[in-house]
C-alpha cells in the first residue's frame, strides 16, 4: 500500500476572519473515508483526495 489518500478540512474561527487547514494522509480509501466521516461531525468543509503527483506522497495507482 502507499500513502496516496489525503483527507483535508478547514477550521473556521468564528470571531476572526481567518481559518486554518488541516490534512491527514492514509494508505487506504477505507481509512480515509472513516476519518472523513469523523471530521464531518465537527467541520462543514472537508474532502477526500487521491494523490495525482507529489514530492511527499505516492501517486494513487490510477494515476501511475
Amino acid at each position: 500500500m502507499s500513502r496516496s489518500w489525503i483527507v483535508v478540512w478547514t477550521d473556521f474561527r468564528k470571531h476572526q476572519s481567518s481559518s486554518k487547514d488541516y490534512w491527514e494522509v492514509f494508505e487506504s480509501e477505507e481509512q480515509a473515508k472513516s476519518c472523513y466521516e469523523l471530521v464531518l461531525q465537527d467541520h462543514d468543509v472537508a474532502a477526500i483526495t487521491a494523490v495525482i503527483a507529489s514530492s511527499d506522497y505516492e501517486p494513487h495507482a490510477k494515476f501511475n
